[in-house]
């Protein structure tokens, strides 16, 4: 009888330094070979998971369940209402509480200033004045929050 196989990513499956143990791609190579279904759960968004090397999997669920794939197919997406962020955007800012907003796109790479400054502006015109960083500037250290 096979099973489904769930893991979580950081810590479990890879490294904190985003290295897949050779002992990690052998038990899911392992575990898929005796027909078992295994899959990533995660609070990651999917353009945090494609920049890891990860073994070949069944599917995923990522951002804490508002995304799923079964076999690279889409079962499921639910990105927040426009109108959701600008509440959790102004519930922030009023606590001067730093923030960073995700997106499962690859292509916010190049486009992540312009969506956040939108996302501000929409939400009270201070845009100008936020810290905005560009994706490709996060790292463990800068978590590419806004202050």
């Amino acid at each position: 009888m096979s099973k489904i196989v769930f893991l979580d990513v950081d810590g479990t499956l890879i490294d904190y330094e985003t290295k897949l143990p050779d002992s990690a791609r052998k038990a899911v190579d392992q575990a898929r070979a005796h027909g078992h279904k295994v899959y990533i759960c995660t609070g990651c968004s999917k353009d945090e998971i494609l920049q890891r090397n990860l073994c070949e999997l069944d599917g995923m669920i990522l951002g804490n369940g508002t995304y799923v794939e079964d076999h690279n197919h889409v079962i499921m997406h639910q990105a927040m209402p426009l109108e959701e962020v600008k509440k959790v955007v102004h519930w922030c800012q009023e606590r001067n509480l730093a923030f960073y907003l995700e997106t499962n796109s690859r292509a916010k790479n190049k486009l992540s200033s312009l969506f956040f400054a939108l996302i501000l502006y929409f939400c009270d015109n201070t845009y100008e004045s936020a810290a905005i960083q560009p994706f490709e500037t996060c790292s463990k250290e800068n978590s590419c929050a806004f202050s």
